[in-house]
């Protein structure tokens, strides 16, 4: 790299007869014979030593020797030497030199324009923005960094900016008016890149208090104002900010349109129809999926009529399931038919499509394929009762949660298959899937949905479409078959299906095969009161027990249960006053022998945790009550009513309090 200092004392090469005359003091004419004979970096080095910084800099960019003449610039201190210099480097190209000068500048301090030379330099966006932060120049550190694209550091650049409860208005052509009216409207930009609509809107609100409003930024600010209200929900606070501007010609009326919620942020496979899209929520910051079920249409075709009752069709079916709230359901966020928009949560896990592959779950996870089934067909079985059809039970379509779970498409989606010429799920899953008498032409069915979920259970037991009947799992061969028959009137309806094959679903462990089945045989085990598969499941809790406190309980002594963080203890899923839902237990586990000595098995800690001064969320204590008796309050209710009757041991040979038995006491 080139150095920052002269390389060489260029005084030794010049000839005696001038070094005589440099020290009679004629610096000048010897200056000026030197540059007539093209010895432009001599003549700069002769006027150095005058002091003429000025006149060194033009000789030392006349050589060619750019660092030369920034160092003699500096010295001088006048801004049109450094500014030659700094458009020399521009022209120049000169990466290296380029850095080489913004190391020198910054080691002077000249922080804003060793940033000016980073950018000539190519250097990365980081390192220009922080010439300018060390300059004190946030704004321009912050631009620098969203015009490189990285909008979350530029907004950590702009870090805390002022917030004032009042401005004086007329003063807002003030500088620091100014400056905080351009720091909010920065940030306000910023924060809608990111789908924060809200901190958009406060940061507009704090540009205009501090003078946005004519001129360039003021539009700006406006626009942006109301797109982020409209977004929030606030259609006519937005109308009355764009109208501020009304007598403007060059306005446009379609700013007083509703302006978009959702910021799409990349692509996703249309699995329904038109085009699919991943976003943000601008109110809520949820991330979404966005189907446009008639993109093919673009937006000057209108969709016929049979389109369009295509759509109500769908979303008539696809509204009353998503009100059952099954957890087995996908849920619908927004449906509108008439502008053909599905919002839906972001799934979390992949497709039920890619669990279809050799050797299937038959043979990797025992009874996970059955379980899998099960769960969704009780969303079935509700949706069937209530007169429902799916009719899409494609696995291209059904994704699962994030834990493992399958989620059912919006029901109804069979009526979309006209909007589109192909499906993306393949033709193997099309031949597959679909049951015989649509085949033929007939109208999707409840029986149709049965014989979909049987192609469905029978492809990911053995890992392939269409496998052979011997391929299948012996235990479920039958059903599959009573689920696949090709008349529709001998298939089980989705109620009687489940009866046959119902597995305890809110026992996880039966997702994880038949380990835990081995475990029970093999201990004796069994499962305590309220184990899994003798409660209800509650939509949304899943298998849960209820139990109601007995009056014994102080509602003091409830609430400190219920903000105690204690592994050792039943997990509590809600509370309503004094009634509780607990997670119900799982197979596998058991009770303690009677008579059994709990204080020698149970970990302390499960003990010293029930104080209150271990939870930091603990409710604080009455001033009538005393601090310490308050704090040992939980922990002496519950040792009061043990027993080993109370602990659970469970498959993993943990001891668990059991407030299923505590409460009622």
């Amino acid at each position: 790299m080139p150095t920052l200092e002269r390389r060489e004392d260029l005084g030794k090469g010049l000839a005696p007869e001038l070094r005589a005359r440099l020290r009679r003091g004629e610096h000048e004419a010897v200056a000026g014979e030197l540059a007539g004979a093209g010895q432009h970096a001599e003549a700069g080095w002769v006027l150095e030593q005058i002091w003429d910084f000025a006149g060194a800099s033009a000789r030392y960019l006349d050589a060619g020797r750019l660092l030369d003449a920034l160092r003699a610039a500096l010295e001088d201190g006048a801004p049109a030497a450094a500014e030659a210099v700094y458009l020399a480097l521009e022209a120049s190209g000169d990466a290296e030199q380029a850095e080489a000068a913004a190391a020198l500048l910054t080691k002077r301090r000249r922080h804003r324009e060793a940033a000016r030379v980073l950018e000539i330099a190519k250097a990365p966006p980081t390192e220009r923005a922080a010439a300018l932060e060390r300059s004190g120049d946030r704004l321009a550190a912050a631009t620098a960094l969203a015009e490189s694209g990285m909008t979350r550091e530029a907004l950590e650049a702009l870090g805390p900016l002022p917030v004032h409860e009042r401005r004086d208005l007329g003063n807002a052509n003030s500088d620091a008016n100014r400056h905080a009216a351009q720091l909010h409207a920065l940030a306000a930009s910023l924060c809608w890149d990111l789908g924060d609509a809200e901190a958009a809107a406060r940061h507009c609100q704090e540009a205009r208090r501090a003078g946005a409003f004519a001129g360039e930024l003021g539009a700006q600010v406006r626009r942006l104002l109301a797109r982020a209200l409209a977004s929030l929900g606030h259609d006519l606070a937005a109308q009355l900010v764009l109208a501020e501007d009304e007598a403007q010609p060059e306005r446009s009326p379609t700013e007083l349109a509703s302006q978009g919620r959702y910021r799409v942020t990349g692509t996703l496979p249309a699995v329904f129809a038109g085009a699919a899209y991943v976003g943000v929520d601008r109110v809520d910051l949820q991330e979404i999926e966005l189907h446009l079920l008639l993109a093919e249409y673009g937006d000057l075709d209108r969709p016929e009529p049979a389109v369009l009752t295509a759509l109500d069709r769908f979303a008539a079916a696809a509204v009353a399931a998503d009100a059952l709230a099954h957890p087995a359901i996908r849920p619908i966020l927004r449906l509108d038919a008439r502008e053909g928009l599905l919002v839906m949560p972001r799934r979390e896990g992949p497709i039920l499509r890619n669990l279809i592959r050799p050797p299937g779950l038959a043979a990797a996870a025992g009874a996970r394929a059955r379980s899998l089934i099960a769960f969704m067909l009780e969303a079935l079985a509700q949706a069937h009762a209530a007169g429902l059809t799916h009719g899409s039970l494609f696995p291209s379509q059904i994704v699962c949660d994030a834990l493992g779970r399958p989620l059912l498409g919006p029901f109804g989606a069979h009526h979309l298959a006209g909007l589109v010429a192909t499906r993306t799920g393949g033709l193997d899953e099309l031949l597959a899937m679909t049951p015989p008498e649509q085949r033929a032409g007939a109208p999707a069915s409840q029986a149709g949905d049965i014989y979909m979920l049987g192609a469905l259970w029978a492809a990911l037991s053995v890992g392939r479409f269409t496998p052979e009947a011997s391929a299948l799992p012996a235990a479920d061969r039958d059903e599959i078959a009573r689920w696949m028959d090709p008349d529709p009137d001998a298939r089980p309806p989705a109620h009687e299906a489940l009866a046959r094959i119902r597995t305890p679903i809110g026992d996880l462990s039966q997702l994880a095969g038949d380990r835990f089945a081995s475990i029970s045989a093999d201990s004796g085990s069994f499962p305590p009161p309220g184990a899994s598969g003798s409660g209800p499941v509650d939509r949304r809790l899943g298998r849960a027990l209820t139990v109601i406190a007995a009056d014994s309980w102080t509602d003091h002594e409830l609430d400190l249960l219920c903000t105690a963080r204690n592994p050792w203890l039943q997990n509590i899923l809600d509370r309503e006053g004094r009634r509780f839902q607990l997670a119900a237990w799982p197979s596998g586990c058991r009770t303690l022998e009677p008579g059994a000595d709990w204080r020698a098995l149970i970990d302390a800690r499960a003990l010293e945790l029930l104080r209150a001064s271990s939870e930091p969320n603990a409710p604080q204590a009455s001033e009538t009550q005393a601090s310490e008796p308050s704090d040992d309050a939980l922990r002496d209710a519950l040792t009061a009513r043990l027993d080993s009757s109370m602990l659970v041991v469970t498959p993993a040979g943990e001891l668990m309090l059991a407030l299923d038995k505590l409460l009622p006491r």
